[in-house]
């Protein structure tokens, strides 16, 4: 089993205590959920973090700490682009946005990345740089494997946005949708990393978030992120 310095993957019968740490780290939000609108999917949570959890063995990486209290997922590319061409992509959508221009089509430009489906801290292992280092293992993972990856990050959740930023994502796109929160999709990849893009939330000035759901100046570096 490839392990790093505090990391580990995870595969087949570890997956359903994976899928508890996921479900400890997310666990006051389900509450909060569930008192608001009870829904099967609040009863099944760990049961849909097992299905998420058993794709990204398959075909990704589910990535675990050696203490059991920290866990992420991530999964290849729908479908696969030529490096070239997405890096071509992912510069006219960033010279768009900063110009303030109407975004272009960004569904070829996800679907050619790695995707962090999620990541999450229990609540005892928080604020002490734990999600930081998982996160930087995961990226440096798949960077060692495929050189040229991009990888992409959706989050409702506007306290992770700043988590991503200062881990050198860019803000890409923010949906508005009525009666649905609100959805910043950011992206990390060798052309942020090669350039020495700033991880500032003006990179990418037509998509930032609207007033209606701030993004706080910081976050605790251990919040559940995705």
């Amino acid at each position: 089993m490839r392990t790093g310095s505090h990391f580990r993957h995870a595969a087949g019968p570890e997956l359903p205590a994976v899928a508890r740490i996921l479900g400890e780290a997310f666990r006051e939000a389900e509450k909060t959920r569930a008192q608001a609108a009870p829904t099967p999917r609040d009863r099944t949570f760990s049961g849909l973090h097992r299905v998420l959890l058993e794709r990204a063995a398959e075909a990704g990486h589910v990535l675990v700490d050696h203490a059991g209290t920290a866990a992420a997922a991530f999964l290849p590319p729908g479908r696969p682009s030529e490096p070239a061409t997405l890096r071509e992509n992912v510069d006219r959508a960033l010279a768009q946005s900063r110009a303030g221009a109407p975004a272009i089509e960004l569904s070829g430009i996800w679907e050619g990345c790695w995707s962090l489906e999620i990541i999450g801290v229990t609540p005892k292992a928080q604020h002490r740089g734990l999600g930081s280092e998982l996160l930087r293992f995961g990226l440096r993972t798949i960077a060692r494997e495929h050189r040229d990856a991009f990888v992409s990050v959706e989050t409702s959740d506007p306290r992770s946005v700043p988590f991503f930023l200062r881990h050198g994502f860019v803000l890409l796109e923010t949906c508005h949708t009525a009666d649905v929160p609100v959805t910043w999709s950011l992206l990390s990849g060798p052309v942020f990393e090669e350039r020495g893009e700033e991880s500032d939330p003006a990179v990418a000035p037509s998509t930032a978030p609207r007033q209606e759901a701030p993004i706080p100046a910081a976050v605790p570096e251990d919040e559940k992120a995705a």
